[in-house]
């Protein structure tokens, strides 16, 4: 007899930066409107030097609105 478990699903969106806040909100909007569970969200500190996360207060500001 075997018991059936319950379906998962990890989604983590990657390379989360002030660089790429605009393509990280649409992506997220997308991913909401599915109504998928909770995302993982791996943000880089500066990606590729392209601008420090504590140092983007729009960028802050969105970080903590998803928590």
């Amino acid at each position: 007899m075997s018991a059936e478990l319950p379906r998962t699903l990890c989604i983590s969106l990657h390379d989360v930066a002030p660089a790429t806040l605009a393509d990280c909100v649409r992506t997220l909007a997308f991913l909401d409107d599915l109504r998928l569970g909770p995302v993982a969200l791996l943000v880089i500190p500066d990606l590729h030097g392209t601008g420090r996360v504590d140092r983007d207060r729009r960028f802050r500001s969105f970080i903590e609105s998803r928590i």
